[in-house]
C-alpha cells in the first residue's frame, strides 16, 4: 500500500502563505521553496511548506518576503 503525500498547487500555497502566486513562483525559482514540476505544472509537497516556515516567526516570514519583493522590484503592497 502506497501512502499519499499531500501536495498543493502554487495557487494554494499562495493562500497558505498569504503571498501572491507570482511570489510563490519566485520562491520556487530561487530554490527557497521545493516544488516538483509534473508536466507543465508545479506541485509543492506539504512538507516543503512546513520546512519553509519551520522556526520562522510571522515577523521573520514578513521580513523574508519583503526582502525578496525588494530584490525583484515588486511594490510592497502586493
Amino acid at each position: 500500500m502506497t501512502a499519499h503525500m499531500k501536495v498543493y498547487t502554487p495557487e494554494e500555497v499562495s493562500e497558505i502563505l498569504s503571498v501572491s502566486k507570482n511570489m510563490v513562483y519566485e520562491l520556487i525559482g530561487n530554490n527557497e521553496l521545493y516544488a516538483k514540476k509534473v508536466g507543465r505544472v508545479y506541485r509543492v509537497p506539504a512538507a516543503a511548506i512546513d520546512y519553509f516556515t519551520h522556526d520562522l516567526s510571522y515577523h521573520d516570514l514578513v521580513i523574508k518576503v519583503s526582502k525578496i519583493k525588494r530584490s525583484l522590484d515588486i511594490p510592497a503592497s502586493v
